[in-house]
């Protein structure tokens, strides 16, 4: 049968075509969403490339570091060795300037400081001066034995040689 009678078309259903525009619209944030992610993973991947690069050049500069602080360490090690049998014969010098007589010359001294010890001859005028010397020396705290080695007469003098120990104690750095 022809259909005389114009019959209106049949209307399209918008909701097919909501549902198509919806699906092209999520379809395309899902794309711009695929490409924005790929793009920040890229970033990232580039950005952790770098960080572990960075990271092997601290730690290349640590060994080295290290291996420098391992080197000072030795070093000062056998530094204190040498800094423990290290003897200062000089704190003896204020002692002896301390106790020296008004009345004696000292004319050498003969410093073992791994003895302890210290030989000093001198002339005097008088046998008075080497007897108070003697016993200033004696009464000290920092004198740990006194000996009189030699004495004599010279030219109207009187020398001498005295022999002093001392505590370790004084010779320690």
């Amino acid at each position: 049968m022809i259909e005389i009678i114009p019959k209106t078309p049949p209307k399209k259903s918008t909701q097919k075509g909501l549902l198509i525009s919806i699906s092209i619209v999520l379809l395309l944030i899902a794309l711009a969403g695929l490409f924005i992610l790929k793009n920040i993973a890229q970033q990232t991947k580039e950005e952790l490339n770098n960080l572990e690069a960075t990271f092997q050049e601290i730690k290349s500069e640590e060994k080295s570091l290290e291996k420098e602080v391992l080197t000072f360490r030795k070093k000062l090690n056998n530094f204190s060795l040498l800094l423990k049998d290290h003897l200062i014969a000089s704190k003896i010098f204020p002692v002896l300037e301390e106790v020296a007589h008004p009345e004696i010359q000292f004319k050498t001294l003969d410093l073992r400081p791994r003895e302890k010890k210290v030989v000093i001859s001198g002339i005097t005028d008088e046998f008075i001066n080497l007897a108070e010397q003697l016993l200033i020396l004696k009464n000290r705290e920092e004198t740990k034995n006194v000996k009189l080695n030699k004495v004599g007469i010279s030219q109207e003098k009187v020398e001498f040689e005295i022999e002093i120990s001392f505590p370790p104690e004084l010779f320690k750095f």
